[in-house]
Parts: C-alpha cells; structure tokens; sequence
C-alpha cells in the first residue's frame, strides 16, 4: 500500500502544478 501511495502522491502534485501553470498561461494569453 505505501508503494502505491507514494506512486500517486508525486502524480496528484505534478498534475495541479500543471493545472496551475495551465490556468495562469491562458490569463497571460487573454491578458495579452
């Protein structure tokens, strides 16, 4: 069970830092 946690933690991050960055591109587009 810890293995599959810490298999899926990393990608819970990556995946809402990407959504983030994604967000704030599209401002930045709009914006501009």
């Amino acid at each position: 069970m810890p293995e599959r946690m810490s298999e899926t933690y990393p990608v819970l991050i990556v995946s809402k830092l990407l959504m983030r960055v994604i967000k704030a591109h599209a401002r930045w587009r709009w914006r501009a």
